[in-house]
């Protein structure tokens, strides 16, 4: 989290707006079907929907999820549970032990489009950061979702698969 949020304090010293951000971790491997342009479209569809309910288009996020395979192990992923009409996000949990896992099984990678609110809450969240501190698991950028997620309008939208 704090590389992202550092990331994004040097594009504003360039001169560039950060309304949203596309976060993608580096060892994502991403297969024929995936389609940016889908993602990107669902996004905007959300802000879309936001601003006609009268709700701040600024506040939506979304991130990716899939199920987990039957044996996969849920505590090397951030996990999520989500509300089946709405797609929002009801629960994140980073990198559980098999007994906190949400029933769902639905993992979440570091794929996110970020709204102008949850980087306001990332900065708040690095900003929380002891000087010193390792960054380890403790402030990692599923963790920061773990911490936002009930604080934003944070979406999912399934992988195919």
């Amino acid at each position: 989290a704090r590389d992202l949020e550092f990331g994004l304090r040097r594009a504003r010293a360039h001169g560039l707006q950060t309304k949203q951000v596309l976060t993608i971790a580096g060892d994502a491997l991403f297969f024929r079907e995936f389609d940016l342009p889908q993602v990107i479209g669902c996004f905007r569809k959300l802000e879309s929907k936001a601003e006609k309910a009268e709700a701040d288009p600024a506040d939506v996020s979304l991130v990716l999820y899939y199920k987990l395979s039957e044996g996969e192990d849920s505590a090397s992923r951030g996990m999520v549970d989500v509300d089946a009409r709405s797609k929002r996000i009801t629960g994140f949990v980073e990198k559980p032990q098999e007994a906190n896992c949400p029933s769902s099984r639905l993992a979440c990678p570091l794929f996110y489009i970020l709204g102008t609110k949850a980087i306001a809450l990332l900065e708040e969240f690095v900003s929380n950061i002891k000087p010193g501190t390792s960054q380890g698991e403790r402030y990692s950028c599923g963790k920061f979702l773990e911490s936002a997620h009930s604080r934003t309008a944070l979406y999912g939208l399934r992988l195919p698969g």
